[in-house]
């Protein structure tokens, strides 16, 4: 029941006014301050909003990931579809929601939605994947679960071009370390359905 100030929207909002040359009018200092005083307040403020900021969207960025894993594990193909959709657009907008994520422990649940035959489901959990692999260390987290033997099915079999094409840029994002370089090139069946890719992809 406690009041919070939104300093997201405060900021948010003070990004609007400065895009559209509308003058902020900040509250006015009561006292006989210097102005290296005044300045130090006005420094102090905006670190403590960025921080504010900052961890309300961590926050909300969680909520929201528990919020669609919790409906992707419907038996309805139809809010399957809409909220991979959904998680694939939080992957995709920043570095921090990649982080958080994979940190939540989404990923061995994603690699179970892999495995469906519904195109567009598909589509998605691996566009998810591929924006996840994008963050290093995420890569360990999703080659741990044992990833490419799933990833390699979905690269031969996948319906759809998209999906395959998706697929060969995860694989790719996996090849970045040395390590993984070498586990993908033990796989003659990866080698094969990328060449293979060549020849049938866009």
């Amino acid at each position: 029941m406690a009041l919070i100030p939104n300093y997201a929207l405060k900021r948010l909002i003070q990004q609007w006014c400065q895009e559209n040359n509308i003058p902020i009018t900040e509250p006015t200092l009561i006292s006989s301050d210097s102005e290296s005083r005044k300045r130090k307040i006005k420094k102090y403020d905006k670190a403590i909003d960025y921080i504010s900021a900052t961890k309300a969207t961590v926050d909300a960025v969680k909520i929201t990931d528990e919020f669609l894993v919790g409906k992707l594990a419907t038996r309805s193909p139809d809010i399957q579809r809409q909220e991979a959709y959904e998680l694939n657009l939080l992957a995709k907008s920043s570095m921090d929601n990649r982080r958080i994520i994979t940190e939540s422990g989404d990923i061995p649940f994603l690699m179970t939605l892999l495995g469906f035959r519904e195109p567009r489901i598909q589509e998605n959990v691996v566009t998810t994947l591929l924006n996840l692999s994008i963050h290093e260390n995420n890569n360990i987290l999703i080659m741990f679960v044992g990833a490419i033997d799933i990833l390699i099915k979905v690269l031969q079999f996948g319906k759809m071009m998209e999906v395959r094409g998706n697929t060969a840029g995860t694989i790719f994002s996996f090849s970045v370390i040395d390590e993984y370089k070498a586990i993908i090139g033990d796989h003659n069946k990866a080698i094969l359905a990328l060449v293979g890719l060549l020849k049938d992809g866009s």
